[in-house]
């Protein structure tokens, strides 16, 4: 048995925003400035994103501050001893998936999305050799196991990368919907020894909220670990 997971150092190195930044410019990509926690701003660094320095998912924690007095009043509300004062990064953002599997990066792919309360909310497929590219030289460089997520924005034509999440990702099924299954893929390699094979169609993913209507005489009997007749539906 194998388990797909990446070495410690590289959990370590994804895992801690400042250390993904240094890993990023010590081999040549661009990586958003950042900064450990620090009260001595310059008003010349603004906009920047105060963000958990390890940990952290969904945005939460994660503030865009746009001034010296913001800056100050978020202060309060964060914890300083797990935080990076982080360049923001104008323009569309991307999230990318790959694999890698015995020090080679097996596939890519790579969708433009946007966000709502920090979840993936709409996700476009892109193919684009360039970025498509630049990923697999991150990743590359990187030596992951198995899945890697890469998220980036695109400044003056060139990604700036700013995550990176050396694990399946919270987009990975819009990323299976489009051709492009990572879980599958590496099963097949590990299982079957199959070299990964995959067809990326340009296809756009939309989440959305479904709406569950149930009668008010209902819903205590439901809470309470009863089933709904109609539906069977538990809450």
């Amino acid at each position: 048995m194998t388990a797909v997971v990446s070495r410690p150092e590289v959990i370590a190195t994804c895992d801690d925003k400042a250390a993904t930044a240094e890993f990023l410019t010590t081999h040549g990509f661009d990586a958003p400035q950042t900064h450990s926690w620090t009260e001595d701003v310059d008003s010349s660094w603004f906009p920047v994103v105060l963000k958990p320095r390890r940990g952290g998912a969904r945005s939460q924690h994660t503030y865009l501050v746009h001034d010296v007095d913001q800056f100050r009043r978020v202060s309060a509300e964060i914890d300083r001893d797990n935080c990076v004062v982080q360049e923001y990064i104008d323009g569309d953002e991307y999230t990318a998936g790959s694999v890698v599997l015995d020090g080679q990066v097996r596939g890519c792919i790579v969708l433009r999305r946007t966000l709502r309360a920090g979840d993936t909310y709409r996700a476009f497929v892109v193919r684009d050799a360039r970025l498509e590219e630049h990923v697999r030289a991150v990743v590359g460089a990187l030596q992951p196991f198995g899945a890697c997520n890469v998220q980036f924005r695109v400044r003056a034509g060139r990604p700036v990368v700013f995550e990176i999440n050396a694990r399946c990702s919270g987009t990975t099924g819009a990323r299976a919907l489009a051709g492009f299954n990572e879980p599958r893929l590496i099963a097949d390699y590990l299982l079957d020894g199959r070299s990964p094979d995959y067809d990326v169609r340009e296809i756009t993913v939309v989440r959305y909220w479904k709406e569950l209507v149930v009668d008010p005489g209902r819903l205590a009997d439901l809470m309470d670990g009863g089933r709904s007749d109609a539906g069977g539906v538990d809450l």
